[in-house]
C-alpha cells in the first residue's frame, strides 16, 4: 500500500481538527443552554423577591398608618413580615441558583481536551 501524500494527511487533519471544533462548539452551546437555564431561574426567584418585598413594605406602610390613626394593626404588622422573610429567602434562592464558575469550568474543559489532542 501506498504512503498517504503530503496533501491526503493534510486534508485528514483538517477534517479531524473540523470534527474537534463542531465537537466543541456542541459542547459549549449545550453548556450555555444549562446556564442560561440556571440563570433563567434566579432571574424568576429574584422577580418573585422583589415583588414579595414590595408588597410586604407596602404592608408595612399599611401598619404603621393604622397605628397612628389609632387603630390597631398587628395582623397587618405581621402580613408584612412574613412577606419581607419570604421574599428575602427567595432573593437568596436566586442568588444560590445563579451559575457559578462558568468560565473557569469551559477553560478548564478546553485544557483536557487540547492535552487530549495533543497527547
Amino acid at each position: 500500500m501506498a504512503d498517504p501524500t503530503k496533501t491526503q494527511l493534510m486534508n485528514r487533519t483538517l477534517d479531524d481538527m473540523k470534527t474537534l471544533v463542531k465537537e466543541e462548539i456542541r459542547d459549549v452551546a449545550g453548556d450555555m443552554k444549562e446556564e442560561l437555564a440556571e440563570a433563567g431561574v434566579a432571574g424568576l426567584l429574584w422577580g418573585v423577591g422583589g415583588l414579595l418585598a414590595v408588597g410586604g413594605i407596602a404592608a408595612l406602610l399599611v401598619s404603621v398608618g393604622l397605628k397612628l390613626s389609632g387603630v390597631k394593626a398587628g395582623g397587618t404588622f405581621g402580613v408584612s413580615l412574613g412577606l419581607i422573610g419570604v421574599a428575602s429567602g427567595c432573593i437568596a434562592a436566586g442568588y444560590r441558583a445563579l451559575p457559578k464558575d462558568a468560565l473557569e469550568k469551559l477553560g478548564a474543559e478546553l485544557r483536557q481536551d487540547a492535552a487530549e489532542t495533543l497527547a
